[in-house]
């Protein structure tokens, strides 16, 4: 299987009340179908999933039984780089997110300091989840004219439609990143030939065309010091 890059993928979802474990599931590479009978919690799935990598969800998305849980954890790789996500349940999805560079096993074992904790919105002095995470996607941290900046909220609508939202608010939510989809458009353009992988042939393959990158961890530590603006 190719790897484009960017790349962001889900390698399990774990869902937590206290010490219990109420959910866990591990995702293979490829296609994933979840089904289930009706009622049986397949869009409650889809939700953690959204909410883990930094959606907002409305009080009516989320069902009785999900709100009587704590903790959503999400592994996933970020350019083939593995890290976790971890969010607190939060009726208004303003919670702030922790993301640990390794291995869902590793986090379960790391030490309170090998987290880093990143506020939902930017402030002066901290950059919020959103920004954490296009950083270590190696992607730009633009803002659309007369809007703040883009968000991972924004950029999962146009990914993932539930069941609740009217396709004609999925529709003016994409109008609106146009200059943003062109600003990211102009950034790609501008890079040498796309790098990917060959799973078929991981290891070496993978390390070559990384060319000497930081992992997520090395990322972790914070954005870099000197920052590009990307115009179109």
């Amino acid at each position: 299987m190719i790897r484009y890059e960017p790349s962001l993928v889900v390698k399990r979802l774990v869902v937590k009340r206290g010490s219990h474990t109420m959910y866990n599931e591990a995702f293979h590479t490829g296609v994933n179908v979840v089904r289930g009978d009706n009622s049986s919690g397949k869009s409650t799935i889809m939700n953690f999933i959204f909410f883990g990598l930094g959606g907002n969800l409305d009080r009516s998305a989320w069902s009785e039984h999900a709100l009587k849980c704590d903790h959503v954890w999400l592994e996933v790789e970020f350019n083939g780089d593995p890290a976790v996500l971890r969010r607190e349940i939060d009726v208004s999805s303003q919670s702030a997110m922790e993301i640990f560079g390794g291995r869902y096993g590793q986090a379960l074992e790391a030490p309170i300091e090998a987290w880093h904790r990143y506020p939902y919105s930017r402030s002066t002095s901290q950059e919020s989840f959103s920004q954490a995470i296009f950083r270590l996607l190696e992607m730009p941290d633009v803002a659309v004219e007369g809007t703040s900046n883009i968000t991972i909220h924004q950029i999962l609508r146009l990914l993932y439609a539930d069941q609740l939202s009217p396709t004609a608010s999925s529709a003016s939510k994409g109008s609106t990143l146009k200059t943003f989809a062109r600003r990211w458009a102009t950034f790609f353009a501008a890079r040498s030939t796309p790098r990917f992988t060959n799973f078929s042939n991981a290891g070496g393959q993978r390390r070559k065309n990384h060319r000497g990158k930081r992992g997520a961890a090395e990322h972790l530590q914070g954005p870099r010091r000197r920052r590009r603006e990307y115009d179109t």
